[in-house]
This record gives structure tokens, C-alpha cells and sequence, in this order.
């Protein structure tokens, strides 16, 4: 809880902590904050006694949720889901033209990171039909939605697949790609709340018993659980991976404020947006 008190705070403790940690984050070089996040979040979850499976620390229970895989054969109708735990989901950007009356949307890279894949014939065996020669439908979804939703946007090549890791609160800002560095330049927007029960499991949004394991219990999703109101941005400013600098917006009651290093500045929305 913010006190007034407007000298700045240097977490000198935490971040020897984690140099000593994690020996590649030492030092004063550029480094990523998506990166240092998934050490962060580590390392606390093992500093209040968190379990492999079946956490229920309070990392665990502010940042995790649970994906539901699906394959559906398009002979028989059978979908087999598999449930996986996330901390974050990473989101590829994609293009727009030029010419086109679009944007780049968070929504739209959530519609697209949940989107239907074709598997074609061989590549998948029904288990209810044994069929090997029928094509099928793979999908992710969201099962149970976290506490705290954090998105990456992928702007560095090499990101790889749409797979959930542990990732950056919310959603990083900075906007074409830069033949250079391979990074992403292209603006993508997002709202101050985001619904994101379009892209969830449609069959019941209750978490089944089966996937207990994870850290998940038998209960109904209602709809105030599946919306989020946008907290916190990272920015990326320069045009480098290996370079650049990063900053935070941070939402305190009704206002803005950009965190550099050691400056506190207040901002208006549309900065941040």
C-alpha cells in the first residue's frame, strides 16, 4: 500500500537475492524482464515452501491457472482434453495491412492463440474410433482462469511456440518489425478490462475433478471471475533485445504512473494505452 512517503525504494535485499540465485541475471548488463519475472516467481514459490504438484502457495494461487488442450477426430466427434497448469500466457503478434481499416488487438492475438489447428490425416490416432486417416481439430483453451492474468506479446524472434510460461504482468506496450533485431514494432492495442470468456472452455467452465493435481478444485467460473482490469504494463524502449531499457505504468486508484529506474512520473491513460 502506497504510504506518501516519495523517496524512492531501492530493493537492494531482493535483487542481491536474486544475482545470487541466478548467476546470468548478475550484474548491471541489459536483461529481459519476462526472464527475470520467471526467476522472480521461482524463487519465491520455493521461498514459502511451494510443492511441484499440488501448490497451493500464494504464487501459486495469484498466478496460476489451468489450459485445456483438445483434439477432436472429425470421424467419430471424440475430443480427448489434456489439462495443463499456466503462471502466464505468451501471444503471438500478428500483421495487419497497411490498407486494411484494422489493428493489432490484444483480443485478436487471444482469438488467434485459441484458434482451431488442423491435424491432418496420420498425424493423430482416434483412441475412440482408431481411425489414423481422419483429420482433426486441436485447440487450446483456458480452463480456469487465474487470480492475476499476465500476458506476454512475443516482439523478439526465437520466442517460441504458443506455449504458457511464467511471463510479465499483464502486457507489454511497446510497438513493423526491425530487420535488425528481429523485434516487433507493430502497436497493439489493449483495454483497460479485459473479457476473456470468449476464449475459454465452452463445454462448462467447471473444473473437472480429474486434473486435481494441478493445483485446480471443482468449482463454477462466474463471469465477474473471468474479467480483468489492467493493472500494470512493461515497455520495452529501444529497438534491440540485447539493449534498450525497460519501464513499468503502474495503475494507483485512478492514475497513472510511469516507474524509470528511480523517477516516478504521473501519465495519462493514453500514454499508456
Amino acid at each position: 500500500m502506497y504510504s506518501g512517503n516519495k523517496t524512492p525504494f531501492a530493493p537492494c535485499n531482493l535483487l542481491f537475492t536474486l544475482w545470487s540465485s541466478f548467476k546470468n541475471l548478475a550484474g548491471y548488463e541489459q536483461q529481459d524482464a519476462h526472464e527475470f519475472l520467471v526467476h522472480l516467481l521461482g524463487r519465491l514459490h520455493e521461498g514459502v515452501g511451494g510443492r511441484p504438484f499440488g501448490c497451493d502457495c500464494v504464487i501459486h494461487r495469484t498466478f496460476s491457472g489451468v489450459l485445456q488442450s483438445s483434439v477432436t477426430c472429425l470421424g467419430c466427434g471424440e475430443c480427448s482434453p489434456v489439462f495443463d497448469p499456466f503462471m502466464d500466457i505468451c501471444l503471438d503478434i500478428y500483421e495487419t495491412s497497411p490498407h486494411a481499416m484494422m489493428e493489432c488487438t490484444l483480443e485478436g492475438c487471444l482469438k488467434r492463440f485459441c484458434s482451431k489447428e488442423v491435424l491432418p490425416g496420420g498425424s493423430y490416432v482416434c483412441q475412440a474410433c482408431n481411425s489414423t486417416h481422419r483429420e482433426a481439430h486441436k485447440q487450446l483453451t483456458i480452463k480456469r482462469p487465474p487470480l492475476t492474468l499476465c500476458i506476454q506479446l512475443k516482439r523478439f524472434g526465437g520466442n517460441g511456440n504458443n506455449d504458457p510460461i511464467i511471463g510479465s504482468p499483464f502486457v507489454n506496450s511497446t510497438n513493423q518489425q526491425d530487420s535488425s533485431s528481429g523485434k516487433l514494432l507493430h502497436h497493439v492495442s489493449f483495454p483497460d478490462w479485459l473479457d476473456i470468456s470468449p476464449y475459454c472452455s465452452s463445454s462448462s467452465l467447471t473444473m473437472p475433478s480429474a486434473v486435481d493435481e494441478t493445483h485446480a478444485t471443482d468449482q463454477q467460473i462466474t463471469k465477474k471471475e473471468i474479467m480483468y482490469k489492467l493493472l500494470a504494463v512493461i515497455e520495452h524502449v529501444g529497438e534491440v533485445e540485447s539493449s534498450g531499457h525497460y519501464v513499468a505504468y503502474i495503475l494507483h486508484d485512478d492514475d497513472w504512473f510511469r516507474c524509470d529506474d528511480a523517477m516516478v512520473t504521473l501519465v495519462s491513460r493514453h500514454q499508456v494505452m
